[in-house]
């Protein structure tokens, strides 16, 4: 396997490999699901069922998609385009891409999905550690709308929704292969959604091991957050999080977020944490034993203004900015290197209209 040159670092990451979907839909349709700018559906959410039943359509399982009119005539769904994806999975790919050792763990489906994963991490050069149990592999489904003469100006054009649907990801259970690689590797990373499975890898890993979390979401954080406080206090690691996701790990507003994080690097003495807080296009703060530092985000020009206007701009900008800073610490940066690198890769990430890789 390609190494980096100056390195041979060795890394594994734990994650829920999800296939990102994208498919445009009638203005019509739009309308009639209620679907609103920026929404984001769950699997478990009991609201809006019907929409949700709807996009299970698009995706049966044998990547089968519906081109046409649903049973109930409600909906038109046109030029589905599928992508292997998920955070960790995205960010495996980039720090293979830039010559790393890389192994990806996690849980896949019996249906034809799988295969796309598998051919990407061939073409990477990423290797797998997979579990294949019956169903479907996960998915996300990105609805836009297709628009009509007048959509631009009813901003219709750029209504845009998110339904995730996990499927057997979140079955993934850590193998006896799996926690000896982490043992053996040099860094570990857990996305955030896979925290409820690989989380408990931190209570055991040994120090030698450098260990990074994404906060994943304030949903995630708040179903471990005892896990989370409990690893924070014991070992050195990175945390990457926006404030909304800190504000669930500490239980505080987000403007206090900041303090309680230099408070936390106090307590922990030795062995204090990097907590890297992501402000979006106000820039990130990263916070550790040397103090507090701010790194403004890059300005990426034009791109800014067309990416503002639909939610699809920040795709892959956070799986991004994790292997970007990642790589940087491999390769034993300064922190504001580091930011920098973080940063770049998540503004070339914006850069992309759809997933990296695309």
């Amino acid at each position: 396997m390609k190494k980096n040159a100056g390195s041979s670092a060795r890394v594994v990451i734990f994650g829920n490999p999800l296939i990102d979907l994208y498919a445009e839909v009638s203005e019509e349709g739009i309308l009639a699901a209620g679907i609103q700018p920026g929404g984001i559906i769950h699997r478990e959410t009991t609201e809006n069922s019907d929409l949700y039943a709807f996009s299970q359509r698009i995706y049966d399982g044998n990547m089968i998609f519906v081109s046409r009119a649903n049973a109930s005539g409600i909906i038109a769904c046109n030029g589905v385009r599928a992508y292997p994806g998920g955070g960790a999975f995205t960010a495996a790919r980039l720090l293979a891409g830039a010559g790393y050792s890389v192994l990806f763990c996690g849980a896949v489906g019996t249906d034809k999905g799988a295969d796309l994963f598998r051919r990407a991490a061939e073409t990477s050069g990423l290797e797998l550690l997979l579990s294949e149990d019956e169903g479907f592999t996960g998915c996300c489904r990105y609805l836009q709308s297709s628009g009509s003469p007048d959509a631009a100006s009813s901003g219709l054009q750029d209504t845009f929704s998110i339904i995730v649907s996990p499927g057997v990801s979140q079955k993934y259970s850590i193998t006896r292969e799996g926690a000896q690689a982490a043992e053996k590797a040099d860094w570990i990373y857990i996305e955030g959604f896979a925290l409820s499975y690989a989380g408990r890898i931190l209570r055991d890993l040994p120090e030698t091991v450098n260990a990074a979390v994404d906060l994943g979401s304030p949903f995630v954080v708040e179903g471990c957050r005892d896990l989370l406080l409990g690893a924070i206090d014991n070992r050195r690691m990175i945390l990457f999080g926006t404030g909304e996701e800190f504000s669930a790990l500490f239980q505080c507003p987000i403007g206090e977020v900041e303090s309680r994080c230099l408070e936390w690097v106090g307590h922990a003495r030795d062995f204090a944490c990097n907590y890297v807080i992501k402000y979006g296009e106000k820039g990130v703060v990263s916070i550790n034993q040397d103090g507090r530092m701010f790194h403004e985000a890059p300005d990426i020009g034009n791109h800014v203004e067309h990416f503002r206007k639909t939610s699809i701009r920040t795709i892959g900008a956070g799986d991004a900015f994790a292997a970007g800073y990642i790589t940087g610490k491999i390769r034993r940066k300064h922190e504001a290197v580091c930011l920098g690198l973080a940063t770049d890769s998540a503004a070339l990430a914006l850069a992309v209209e759809g997933p990296p890789f695309s």
